[in-house]
């Protein structure tokens, strides 16, 4: 049975429609019809067939358009956004850049920078004016000329793309913020759930939905202090704290104070504290403030086998390792395992043979490293050793 049945809508297979229409024809004209593939009226029910199956599969399309487990693509955007979840675009990563200015010299906005891969470029999006008497370096923000995740690791933007007079050279001293991709159907779905569980549930969770949906927000954690003093951790009497991984500042500060009910303040410890001005309904300029994880730089020594007719090079095994400390949220530790199962997964790891984690060169240890909930780990390639054995 095809068509809408109490399991949901049945599609006709192309078989199935083929031989419909070829009973109906031979019950008008005859069993001996010769509707055989190679016959022409056999060829022409192909085609009919072909064309009939598309639109049961456009009805499916249909029928599942209104379902958020089944709808796909712009269906699913649609859907999401009547209840108030739009699908996210892809979002262009940042930078600060620190630029060498001739003595007076202006590099205006749109000056674009780029790492040894000439496809990675960074685009001012302010200008900036050496005003000493000399060659100095300012700093300046950037972002990524294509939106993506795509990373820049500490000083990796060296290349002047677009030569400008006075500019001499430019580099970056940490990390880019990564960008990322236009969101996924998958990811749509969950934080559509989200959006709608946060509206219906405890005060908090309504909090952390309302950040988690400002663009490239990546992780978010929300602590109160519901009594009439301070608590052990220091929040005032009626705040709320929030501690927020991505997003611009001023995004994340006008999600917060529109989530966060009347009379109750925003708190942060000014260890972790971003303080940004906004104007509310009243035009009454309000001060919101909350957190952003301390970053806390990791060292790293691991000792590896490789396959010598495979060799990734210790480039490869570091970035791998890397890319398993990103993975990790605010207040988790570093665990020696989760960085060993980055480095085997490069193609030629045969073996991590030894692990050490620490918070210097000479401090690492055999043992996993702790963060406070306030803190997120930091890793790089320049501090991370591979040792052959």
């Amino acid at each position: 049975m095809a068509g809408v049945t109490t399991e949901g809508f049945v599609t006709k297979t192309y078989a199935e429609i083929l031989s419909d229409i070829e009973t109906a024809q031979k019950g008008l004209l005859g069993n001996d019809l010769d509707v055989s593939p190679e016959q022409p009226l056999g060829q022409i029910n192909g085609i009919m067939a072909a064309a009939l199956r598309e639109l049961w599969e456009l009805g499916a399309a249909v029928y599942a358009s209104r379902d958020p487990d089944g709808a796909t693509d712009q269906s699913l955007s649609l859907l999401s956004a009547i209840t108030g979840t739009t699908r996210r675009a892809a979002q262009p990563g940042t930078v600060r850049l620190v630029v060498t200015l001739a003595a007076g010299a202006t590099l205006a906005a749109g000056a674009v920078a780029s790492t040894s891969d000439p496809t990675n470029r960074w685009v001012t999006v302010e200008s900036v004016t050496n005003g000493s008497t000399a060659e100095a370096s300012v700093e300046v923000l950037a972002q990524q000329e294509t939106p993506g995740p795509v990373p820049a690791a500490s000083t990796t933007i060296s290349t002047i793309a677009t030569p400008a007079s006075g500019w001499v050279s430019v580099t970056n001293l940490a990390a880019a913020g990564p960008g990322a991709d236009a969101e996924t159907d998958p990811v749509l779905r969950r934080r559509r759930e989200d959006d709608l569980q946060g509206a219906a549930s405890s005060p908090l969770d309504a909090i952390a939905a309302a950040l988690r949906d400002v663009p490239l927000v990546t992780d978010v954690v929300v602590w109160h202090n519901s009594t009439s003093a301070p608590d052990a951790d220091g929040r005032p009497a009626h705040s709320v704290e929030a501690l927020v991984t991505g997003g611009a500042d001023a995004a994340v500060a006008l999600a917060l104070w529109n989530a966060v009910a009347a009379g109750i303040a925003t708190y942060a410890p000014d260890a972790v504290a971003v303080s940004e001005s906004i104007l509310d309904t009243s035009g009454t300029l309000r001060t919101v403030r909350f957190g952003r994880p301390a970053a806390v730089s990791v060292y790293v020594s691991l000792s590896v086998r490789v396959d010598p007719a495979r060799d990734p090079g210790d480039a490869a095994i570091k970035a791998a390792v890397v890319a398993a400390g990103d993975a990790l949220r605010a207040g988790e530790e570093v665990t020696r395992a989760a960085l060993l199962c980055g480095a085997l997964g490069v193609v030629g790891v045969r073996n991590v043979t030894n692990v050490l984690v620490g918070l210097s060169a000479l401090g690492v240890a055999d043992a996993d490293l702790p963060m406070s909930p306030r803190q997120v780990a930091a890793l790089d390639v320049a501090r991370v050793t591979v040792t052959r054995v």
